[in-house]
């Protein structure tokens, strides 16, 4: 009695497990060729995105935004003949210079932005950046100003000079910020040379009175290289807000040139 209430259920059983076995076995493995397709799939797009990358960091860089406002623009938006401006992006590896992207176009406008008279401004005072003690004394005597000392502060990466009057002159290799700017009623710049690289921040000079003795030049860009970031080196900024000033020689270069592509085994 025992065996006939079990068999029913074994037959059941069985029968289950013999119609499994009897599909057609091509069917087992369909899951696995979609498997596999997808991966190719996957595969493939992931070699194009990366064809993509490669294919961007060989480009040309941008070249840093560069904005010049108040006299130093003329109504016909071209610039003051003292002004020299050059804006270039980088060669890419096929030999090509890259198309300026609209946001790192230079941008030019006649009106100028106000420059805020703040405490130190309205105080006199003066500051000097890479002049000589006399050339900084005798300016202080015939302005009846007062000698500030600026000190670096190497804990920021951010740093504003601000006085009635900036005297900068020289290479000024060692004020290295990611954000400067300088702020002042009025600008000398006696043969300076500045020089900003990495591929952010902004330098910035804001002025009423922009003096300019012998040939300055503020330049931002990267170092040429095999791989080249989608964006540019630091911006400049030059505001002039009522008049320019020099002497003979007196001009001013602002520059910013993007990265050109250039094989490993050439770099320096």
């Amino acid at each position: 009695m025992k065996i006939d209430f079990f068999l029913p259920t074994l037959m059941v059983s069985v029968a289950f497990l013999s119609g499994c076995h009897g599909s057609d076995p091509t069917k087992a493995t369909e899951p696995i060729d979609k498997v596999k397709a997808q991966i190719e799939v996957d595969l493939q797009k992931n070699e194009a995105a990366m064809q993509r990358t490669n294919n961007l960091m060989t480009i040309g860089g941008q070249p840093g935004a560069i904005s010049m406002t108040g006299v130093v623009v003329k109504d016909n938006a071209q610039l003051d003949s003292r002004i020299l401006l050059i804006s270039k992006s980088g060669i890419g590896k096929d030999g090509t210079q890259s198309v300026v992207a609209d946001k790192n176009k230079p941008v030019l406008s006649s009106v100028g932005k106000k420059v805020g008279l703040t405490k130190e401004i309205q105080e006199k005072t003066l500051i000097a950046l890479g002049c000589d003690q006399k050339t900084t004394q005798q300016l202080a005597n015939e302005r009846s100003l007062k000698v500030k000392k600026w000190i670096a502060d190497k804990n920021t990466t951010s740093m504003l000079v601000v006085a009635n009057t900036l005297l900068l002159c020289n290479k000024l290799d060692d004020i290295k910020y990611e954000n400067l700017t300088f702020m002042s009623d009025e600008l000398i710049l006696n043969s300076v040379d500045y020089h900003q690289g990495g591929f952010y921040g902004k330098i910035s000079l804001s002025t009423n009175r922009l003096v300019l003795i012998g040939s300055n030049q503020i330049k931002t860009g990267m170092a040429d290289s095999s791989m080249i970031l989608p964006v540019g080196p630091p911006a400049i900024e030059l505001n002039v807000m009522k008049e320019i000033d020099s002497d003979e020689d007196g001009q001013l270069l602002i520059s910013s040139i993007g990265a050109s592509y250039k094989e490993e085994n050439s770099l320096k």
